[in-house]
């Protein structure tokens, strides 16, 4: 369950800083491959503003979101539509540390979520957003160009 407040020292220990300004806590923890760029992730995620309003539920919605790592961590965001606005390079830096089937409580600049507009105008770009993630399973590329799912996603292609 997601806390209430979006900064981590008010939901306890076990927080790490990136350089970024991440703040981050595995929550669950598993041993397996990380996401490379070219691979989709498939992920659920609740995102809570500062003040603990809610503004999405992947689980609730019943639909995992993908957003592909890829090599230069900001071009996503910027490529991205608004509606599905989570290639930001907040996401990519985050993606890229958790491992297949991991979960985590994540706190984040706006602006390395969504992307340097943010995502609606009343959301400052340096606002703490906060996102529980869960990575469901590492959807890559083979080398012949077929995509292959990782252990934690079933069958392969």
């Amino acid at each position: 369950a997601i806390a209430n407040n979006v900064e981590p020292e008010a939901t306890g220990g076990g927080w790490i800083t990136r350089r970024s300004g991440i703040k981050y806590s595995i929550r669950e923890r598993r041993v397996g491959r990380r996401p490379i760029a070219g691979d989709k992730v498939e992920v659920n995620y609740v995102g809570q503003y500062a003040d603990g309003t809610r503004f999405a539920d992947t689980r609730r919605e019943g639909r995992p979101r993908i957003v592909e790592i890829t090599a230069d961590p900001s071009a996503q965001g910027a490529a991205a539509s608004r509606a599905e606005m989570l290639g930001g390079q907040g996401w990519q830096e985050t993606l890229s540390i958790l491992h297949e089937g991991e979960s985590a409580s994540v706190v984040m600049p706006c602006r390395l979520a969504f992307g340097d507009e943010g995502f609606a105008p009343s959301t400052p770009r340096d606002a703490p957003i906060r996102f529980d993630i869960e990575v469901v399973r590492i959807i890559s590329s083979g080398a012949d160009g077929e995509a292959t799912t990782g252990s934690m996603g079933g069958l392969k292609k």
